[in-house]
C-alpha cells in the first residue's frame, strides 16, 4: 500500500520563505530516515512499500511525486521507501505527522 500524506500546509501564504525544492536533513527513527519539512512550503510525504526505482507501481508513484514538486509552486516532497505494511508503516506515518506538528 502506498500512502501520500500532507504533512503541513501554510494556508493563505502567497510566497514561500524557503527553497521548496531544497534537500532537507533526515532524522533516523528505527530503521527509517524521516525527512524534514521546509517552512513556508506545502510539505507532502510519500510512504512506499518498495524501492522508489523498482520499475513498477512504486516508481510510477515516484514519477508523480517528482512531477508535483517540479510543477506546483511552494511544494516540497519527500519519501520514505521500503516500508513494511502494518506496524512499520504506522510508525513511519506517525513519525512524519509528529515531525510536521513539532
Amino acid at each position: 500500500m502506498i500512502f501520500a500524506l500532507v504533512l503541513t500546509a501554510c494556508g493563505g501564504q502567497t510566497g514561500s520563505s524557503g527553497d521548496c525544492g531544497a534537500e532537507t536533513d533526515a532524522t533516523t527513527e528505527g530503521s527509517y530516515q524521516i525527512p524534514a519539512t521546509i517552512d513556508g512550503c506545502y510539505n507532502v510525504a510519500f510512504v512506499y512499500v518498495g524501492p522508489h526505482d523498482d520499475g513498477g507501481w512504486t516508481q510510477a508513484h515516484d514519477v508523480g511525486r517528482i512531477y508535483v514538486e517540479e510543477n506546483l509552486e511552494d511544494v516540497h516532497t519527500a519519501y520514505v521507501e521500503i516500508v513494511a505494511e502494518g506496524a512499520d508503516a504506522e510508525q513511519v506515518i506517525r513519525s512524519l505527522l509528529a515531525r510536521a506538528l513539532m
